[in-house]
């Protein structure tokens, strides 16, 4: 290759790159906060700054402090440590506090610790292409960051504040490194290895899974008996089963003691959570201990026995707990479907329905470009070059479909980079004489940027045809998948635009995220939203108006009344509104207590919101919105014969039992 062509393919990569880097950034700025970042930023602003770790440990402190790094720089401020949502470990309230109520710039405290994300995505992108590269060519690995750049998983997750992209980038990263170490080592490329490996340890606990890959590996490297080279002093070269396992067995042990000596590092070497503790005071969140959370044999002899010999740091021990036994509790939604205990097929299907459509023809046309251009022999060095990606998406894949929790694509972000890897064989094609399969090739390429650009700023809302597009999402993922509160900046454009008609009308909103309205000027009457922990707020009488419903609120996952409408929950809600009309005294659209207010008139009426709100769910899931933000929050024009038949007529949607077990309405 000469050197013009040689400096025209860098400049390509690095435009594509500059492309996902500008397309990250613009769109993320047109989005609140979303769930989890609240969370991730105030656990890694804590570490750097208290040194405590009791704050939302079952997630990595790398992602955590990489993203908080600038926060700490910049120096903004953090909650006080003398309260009780710090002794309680209470990483929500103090969260609030750090984002909206101590004086801390929002916008600016949200927007560097999202740029900080974007490096990140641009390294992950450059390991796609160069891995391809070396497998396929140059046109492959430029197939792949095309895949990857225009991908809306990537751009939608990629610049968050969280640890799905940074899980995503460490795994591909330690699986190539491990690989390659197997194979060709020396002390530094050793050490480095162990390193990434540690960071995935440290960034999230799904890193445990590179275990049974690691071993499928290293058996499958002894099997075929290809020799090992020592590129150390002295040189040497291993042929021999025998050697090949101990060289193999060698290379995982410091595996192992650098992922020890990374999660200590990420501790401060230190055993303890709390760094000050007041027995009787301090606590981890709602009183859990490791104790409490390891319910089961196979977790607790284990982790009883790390914490014991303290061969762990308390913290992880207390994260990797939490993981592993309480992630299954989550109610999952799927198309209209509601479950405790997941669906094998969930994310088959959302893989299906949220990757474009052009990246399973891509993956179409890599496998018959290797069935063309790859002779018998070559076809088998080929398919052992590839073991790695394909022992990572059979152990990924097969915890996925095994998992019950079921909440949003983004678990499935560390798979996508070894597809778009191997979706980078189609650009075998490009360049060859058979210009009917480098013509598809192409045309599949440009389609990617086109769908990536119509649905911007949207990308986490991305549904395909199959699904019926975004506007569709609603109807069969939530949460993650497509509404994770990242919308309030789209409903206060909408609102103003809409002011002139809306006007006259109430407008109510029923949120599902950890931003605050308020902040974003949105001035409506909140309705029950899952975050209520935030403040107080008035039972409000509700007639006709605009509503504003977060799809996951609409879909009524995260209450206890939760799935389609039952005989249960109608009984409770109309024993709570007789209890409520006895009770109170509506003046000026609020509900005030005739009594006064009190601890009990508090809870009557929160019960009372949750389970009205949930009615009203199920007379609105009937008809489609009206329109939709961002297509994460619906809105209804409700006139006041529509809320009353919503809230006090017969429910067409009214099971004998609840779908999910233990919820009643109570």
């Amino acid at each position: 290759m000469s050197a013009r062509s040689r400096l025209a393919r860098q400049v390509l990569i690095g435009t594509l790159l500059a492309v996902y880097a500008l397309a990250a950034a613009t769109s993320i700025r047109q989005k609140s906060i979303t769930f989890d970042e609240l969370a991730h930023l105030t656990g890694g602003f804590s570490s750097w700054t208290t040194r405590d770790y009791r704050l939302f440990p079952q997630n990595g402190q790398f992602p955590q402090r990489w993203a908080a790094l600038p926060l700490v720089v910049f120096g903004f401020r953090f909650p006080t440590l003398d309260g009780p949502a710090w002794w309680a470990s209470d990483v929500e309230a103090l969260g609030y506090q750090f984002l909206y109520a101590i004086g801390n710039d929002h916008e600016a405290l949200v927007w560097r610790a999202r740029v900080m994300m974007i490096p990140l995505g641009i390294l992950l992108g450059w390991l796609c292409y160069a891995w391809s590269a070396r497998l396929f060519g140059v046109n492959a690995g430029l197939v792949a960051l095309v895949v990857f750049v225009f991908s809306p998983a990537m751009l939608a997750h990629g610049p968050l504040a969280t640890s799905d992209l940074s899980a995503a980038l460490l795994f591909t990263g330690a699986l190539a490194s491990l690989w390659r170490v197997l194979h060709r080592a020396d002390p530094l490329r050793t050490a480095g290895s162990a390193l990434v490996m540690g960071l995935l340890f440290v960034t999230k606990m799904s890193a445990l899974l590179m275990v049974p890959v690691a071993a499928t590996l290293v058996a499958i490297r002894i099997w075929q008996g290809r020799p090992f080279v020592w590129s150390g002093r002295p040189r040497r070269v291993l042929s021999g089963r025998r050697r090949l396992l101990r060289a193999s067995l060698a290379i995982l042990l410091v595996h192992v003691v650098g992922v020890i000596i990374v999660i200590w590092a990420s501790y401060g070497f230190r055993y303890a959570t709390f760094r000050i503790a007041v027995p009787g005071r301090d606590h981890m969140f709602i009183g859990e201990t490791i104790d409490t959370l390891a319910e089961h044999d196979y977790v607790r002899i284990p982790i009883r026995l790390a914490r014991d010999l303290r061969l762990l740091p308390e913290p992880y021990l207390f994260g990797l707990t939490h993981v592993l036994n309480r992630s299954g509790r989550f109610i999952g939604f799927f198309n209209g479907q509601y479950s405790r205990n997941g669906w094998w097929f969930f994310f088959p299907y959302c893989w299906l329905v949220k990757t474009p459509l052009a990246v399973f023809a891509l993956l179409g046309l890599a496998a018959a470009a290797a069935w063309r251009y790859t002779g018998r022999r070559r076809l088998s060095r080929t398919a052992y070059r590839l073991t790695p990606l394909f022992v990572f998406l059979a152990v990924y894949g097969a915890a996925t479909v095994s998992s019950q929790l079921n909440l949003g694509e983004r678990h499935l972000l560390p798979a996508y980079p070894a597809a778009f890897i191997l979706a980078g064989g189609a650009g075998c094609w490009l360049g060859r004489k058979h210009l009917v399969a480098a013509g598809v090739a192409a045309l599949l390429l440009l389609s990617l940027p086109i769908e990536a650009f119509r649905i911007w700023p949207h990308y986490l809302a991305y549904f395909n045809l199959l699904a019926g597009g975004p506007s569709s999402g609603y109807r069969h993922f939530v949460d993650s998948s497509l509404d994770w509160g990242q919308d309030l900046p789209g409903l206060e454009r909408w609102l103003a635009k809409e002011a002139d008609r809306i006007s006259p009308l109430p407008v109510y909103l029923s949120y599902f995220g950890s931003g605050d309205p308020a902040h974003h000027r949105i001035d409506a009457r909140q309705l029950y939203s899952y975050q209520d922990w935030r403040r107080e707020r008035p039972l409000y009488a509700l007639r006709g108006g605009i509503y504003c419903i977060s799809a996951t609120m609409l879909q009524t996952v995260y209450t206890r009344a939760a799935g389609r409408w039952a005989a249960p929950y109608e009984a409770a809600y109309q024993q709570r509104r007789l209890e409520i009309e006895r009770s109170s005294v509506d003046r000026n659209d609020t509900l005030v207590p005739t009594g006064g207010e009190t601890a009990a008139w508090r809870r009557l009426a929160s019960d009372f919101d949750e389970l009205r709100l949930a009615r009203l769910s199920a007379y609105l899931r009937r008809r489609a919105p009206d329109d939709q933000i961002g297509y994460s929050i619906l809105i209804f024009r409700l006139d006041d014969r529509e809320v009353q038949e919503a809230l006090t007529g017969p429910s067409a949607e009214l099971l004998p039992r609840p779908e999910i077990k233990g919820l009643d309405g109570r």
